[in-house]
């Protein structure tokens, strides 16, 4: 089941990469990892093992400690509830992962079906293709990467169907 829809969601980013002939009806978003953000952000003030770099576009784990980054996804169609697929750039370091979870959430923040994750990026930069079934009218994705240390999400593609609407 992993498999098949790792698949899916790389099969959906090659097409969305070849061009807006080939995969018409796509609104493709791609984001620099600097857009994310660092979830707890009183323990980076009273933490003296938390500190982070934005180089490059990325943003990156330069402590000595795990940290968690929410990546933020801007959805314009709020009316899909259907497949949602994100790939992710990250890169490790040595023999250390990183761990990357896409959420789809209803209007409430209340999880809609099941999350999908994948770890990578130890032997250097790595996509990972996440993948989430289900989706809620008018709801959110949530992005969530674990960096180690010296770990990195370097950035982040979507795409949803078009047309896009308008909130009321």
């Amino acid at each position: 089941m992993r498999l098949s829809n790792s698949l899916l969601a790389i099969a959906t980013l090659c097409c969305a990469a070849l061009g807006g002939h080939a995969y018409a009806g796509q609104d493709l978003k791609t984001m620099a990892g600097s857009a994310c953000q660092f979830t707890d952000p009183a323990e980076i003030i009273f933490s003296k093992d938390i500190s982070f770099a934005f180089e490059g576009g990325r943003i990156r784990n330069v402590g000595t400690k795990d940290v968690s980054v929410v990546c933020p996804i801007v959805r314009d169609n709020i009316n899909n509830t259907g497949v949602f697929s994100v790939g992710v750039r990250v890169q490790g370091i040595g023999d250390e992962v990183v761990l990357c979870t896409l959420t789809s959430r209803d209007v409430f923040g209340k999880q809609v079906g099941h999350d999908d994750f994948q770890t990578g990026g130890e032997q250097g930069a790595e996509l990972l293709a996440l993948l989430v079934n289900k989706s809620g009218v008018r709801g959110t994705y949530e992005l969530r990467c674990l960096l180690p240390p010296g770990g990195s999400v370097i950035n982040y593609q979507y795409n949803e169907p078009t047309p896009t609407e308008d909130l009321p």
